[in-house]
């Protein structure tokens, strides 16, 4: 049973949202929380699958939320909010997009949040992945860690990690990375990361790990070298 928590201070719509999304079976509403204070002190105490969530509250708006929620060491590397919200004000003032998972406006697709929330609870079967697990990597690779575009892939590889098992998209991603990093131009982010992989590769390409982790003979591209990086860091997650 995937436990979901709605936090929207519109009481008609949280009530409607919350009689359809259980026509799902897999789908159980724990609570619903119709201001921004009780959505934080409910979600710490339940710790739903999921959470709904609503920009535009009294008391502590959805963004005081996401950020409060961040705070919490457990919940750090769970992507398992949902935002629903109209205002485009609220929403390109998002500080933290790593805990998003999906942003819809008004009117709700509820068809599409029943596939978010099933994703979401499958995503979280995945091992959490800790720093110690790209610093392997990174140590294998010969790659610098204190350089930007190392600093931005491990960014990328953590996002994509827990996107699994939906195709990476890297646009997306890069996007991401730029938010965390407060950098504007994503361009800047790509650049960076394929520098360090083009470093990496021409100065290590007779290492074997570079040959056991790529299996090619070329230089990766970024979208590969995130694909390929994921794929070793759940190899090495079997055995621990």
């Amino acid at each position: 049973m995937i436990e979901v928590m709605i936090a929207d201070d519109n009481i008609r719509l949280s009530s409607q949202m919350a009689n359809i999304l259980t026509k799902e079976k897999k789908i159980k509403i724990v609570k619903i929380a119709n201001n921004g204070l009780d959505a934080i002190n409910s979600y710490n105490a339940l710790k739903p699958n999921v959470l709904l969530l609503d920009l535009d509250m009294p008391f502590k708006n959805g963004l005081d939320v996401i950020q409060e929620l961040s705070l919490d060491e457990e919940e750090q590397n769970k992507r398992n909010i949902i935002v629903i919200s109209g205002s485009m004000v609220f929403r390109s003032q998002i500080s933290n997009p790593s805990r998003i998972k999906w942003i819809f406006s008004k009117p709700v697709d509820y068809d599409r949040i029943v596939e978010e929330i099933i994703s979401i609870d499958e995503n979280e079967r995945i091992k959490p992945l800790s720093q110690n697990n790209i610093d392997d990597l990174f140590s294998k690779l010969n790659i610098k860690s204190y350089t930007k575009g190392a600093k931005y892939l491990k960014d990328a590889i953590s996002i994509a990690y827990y996107e699994q098992p939906n195709p990476i998209s890297l646009s997306n991603i890069a996007k991401t990375v730029a938010m965390k990093n407060k950098i504007p131009i994503t361009e800047t982010i790509l650049s960076n990361m394929d520098k360090t992989i083009s470093s990496m590769y021409y100065k290590h390409a007779d290492n074997q790990s570079v040959i056991d982790i790529f299996h090619m003979s070329e230089k990766p591209s970024t979208k590969d070298f995130i694909t390929y990086a994921i794929d070793f860091i759940n190899d090495q997650k079997k055995y621990t």
